[in-house]
Order: structure tokens, then C-alpha cells, then sequence
């Protein structure tokens, strides 16, 4: 304008650019420590000149992370400029040990022999559900024992457990005869059939006996033991009857007898008996007459007495 009324117009552009690219507001990220796995849940922001707060974006799986690894933050002001961040996120080991679900473990107890089918189990931080293992043998168990279970988490940590095995055998011998039959005979016994029991865990048991089993010559009654080798037995008792219901044979011979110059004579039984046998042994041989005298000239009449062990005896005249 010249004062004058007169005036002229010019045109002139103005650019306004954004070349500052933002700032991120934590000039040295911390590193981002987790056990077994990790979420970043923490994004980091950078301030622009023009755009103001910028959140940072990245590439990089933010979730379950299980390994060590570098993140790259990008903040982008949305005007060409951006500028980066990296942070780290370390997985720190495993250290910690599988916990066992069960505090203590059960006895496990058993008659004889025990088989173990229950495992235990334990829960690890990292690794979830942990199977026990053990050396012990689990199948037919038959002794008291304690086994070590191992909780292993596959990361170096492991724990222990220790369980009780209690086999028990608490059951006698039965006899496989409910009632042991008499043995019977004559003059003396020799016993040749031993008695047996069976077992719930030792199987067949032979019986014992404090009695001599040969040359029995008197009844008597003999007491069985059996013993399953686990401290239980149990007893069973079996008569033995010895008789002898047989009476002698009594055999008598005719005799000669002299009288001697004072007119006497004795007789004697070895005159008499003529091989006078028992089943089961003589005990006594006698005569009812065996002094004689010229009163007893002629035939005279001998009782031969034969007696045995038994008290039985029998005549020949």
C-alpha cells in the first residue's frame, strides 16, 4: 500500500516440518528377569515435540516368553520420524524344585508280598505335573523296606520323598487235616507220615516234633508244630496207640526126671518149654511144680505159664 490508495499483493509459503523424531522418556530400559516363562505387560513411551506421548511398538511375541531375547521398541511419531529402543528380557534358570502334592506319604502295608501301583506325583513351577521315579523294585515285595521317590523337574532341580513299605505276615499254618488220624499198632510203632499245613505266605509247611518217631513201644501222644519261619505256628496233636491183644504161644514138652540118691529132684523150666513164643516179647516163663520126690513117682502134671510184655499170657501143661 503507497499511502495513496494504491496497493499491491505477494504471495510467500511458509513450511513447518517435523524432522525431531520422539524421545523415549527412560533413556536405558531396564531388563525384564522371569522364571520358566514371562509376559511383558510394561510398554515403554517416548515424548514427541509435536505428537506429544508415544507408545512404543515392537515385533516381538510379548507373551509367554521362554527364552532369552532382546526386545526392539519402535516409536514412530507418525510424521516420518522414529527412533528405537532395545531391552532385554533374561529367563532366568530354573531353580526351583518339584514340591510333592502329598505332604507325607502313606504307608503302604501288605500280607506276605506287596506290589506298589500308586506313583506320586509333584507339581514344578516350570514344568507342571512331575512323575515320581525310583530304583526300588515295586513288584512282589516281601520284606519291610522304605523307597526313595525322585521328583525331577528336567532343569537340574529335583526333590525327595521317602515312603514305608510294611509287609506284615500275621496268619499260622493251617493243618491241611482238620484232625490227625490214631495211629495204631502192635508191640511198637514207627511214625513214616509227617503231617503238613499250609501257609498264606510260606505255602506248604512240614510239621516238627520233640517226639522220637521210631521204635514207639508206648502209647503216647505226639504234638505237631508248625512254623511258618514269620513268627506265627500253630499246633496239632496225634495219638499213637501201641497194643498187644495177642496172647503167648505156650508149648510144653514131656519130661523125664531121675531121682537123685536122696530122692529129690528139680525141674527146670528149659526142660519144659519148647520154644514158647509172644509177638511182642516174654516177659516171664514159669512152672507150677519144679521139686519132686519119691511121693511123685510116676506121670505128674506141669503147668508151663508164659507171660508177655503186655501182661497176656498163656499154659501148656
Amino acid at each position: 500500500c503507497d499511502g495513496n490508495g494504491n496497493t499491491a499483493t505477494q504471495l510467500q509459503n511458509v513450511l513447518i516440518n517435523d524432522n525431531t523424531p520422539p524421545v523415549p522418556d527412560i533413556a536405558v530400559l531396564p531388563p525384564i528377569n522371569g522364571q520358566c516363562s514371562l509376559n511383558v505387560t510394561t510398554i515403554p513411551t517416548a515424548t514427541d515435540n509435536c505428537a506429544g506421548s508415544i507408545t512404543a511398538t515392537t515385533t516381538t511375541v510379548l507373551t509367554n516368553i521362554t527364552a532369552n531375547t532382546v526386545i526392539t521398541w519402535i516409536y514412530d511419531d507418525g510424521k516420518g520420524n522414529t527412533s528405537t529402543q532395545t531391552q532385554n528380557v533374561f529367563m532366568i534358570s530354573d531353580t526351583t524344585a518339584p514340591v510333592p502334592n502329598v505332604a507325607s506319604l502313606p504307608n503302604i502295608t501288605g500280607q506276605c508280598a506287596v506290589n506298589v501301583t500308586t506313583i506320586p506325583t509333584a507339581t514344578d513351577n516350570c514344568t507342571g505335573t512331575v512323575t515320581a521315579t525310583t530304583t526300588a523294585v515295586l513288584t512282589n515285595i516281601t520284606a519291610s523296606t522304605t523307597i526313595t521317590w525322585i521328583y525331577n523337574d528336567g532343569n537340574g532341580n529335583s526333590s525327595i520323598q521317602m515312603q514305608n513299605i510294611v509287609v506284615n505276615d500275621t496268619t499260622a499254618p493251617v493243618p491241611n487235616v482238620a484232625s490227625l488220624p490214631l495211629i495204631n499198632g502192635q508191640c511198637l510203632v514207627n511214625v513214616t507220615t509227617i503231617p503238613t499245613a499250609t501257609d498264606n505266605c510260606s505255602g506248604t509247611i512240614t510239621a516238627t516234633t520233640t517226639t522220637v518217631l521210631t521204635n514207639i513201644t508206648a502209647s503216647t501222644v505226639i504234638t505237631w508244630k508248625y512254623d511258618d519261619g514269620n513268627g506265627n505256628t500253630s499246633t496239632q496233636t496225634q495219638n499213637v496207640v501201641v497194643a498187644d491183644t495177642t496172647n503167648p504161644v505156650a508149648i510144653a514138652r514131656p519130661t523125664t526126671l531121675l531121682l537123685d540118691a536122696t530122692g529129690a529132684a528139680t525141674l527146670t523150666i528149659a526142660q519144659v518149654n519148647n520154644s514158647s513164643t509172644d509177638n511182642c516179647g516174654i516177659a516171664t516163663i514159669s512152672l507150677s511144680k519144679t521139686l519132686f520126690n519119691c511121693a511123685n513117682l510116676g506121670n505128674n502134671t506141669v503147668t508151663l505159664t508164659v507171660t508177655d510184655l503186655s501182661g497176656n499170657s498163656n499154659t501148656a501143661t
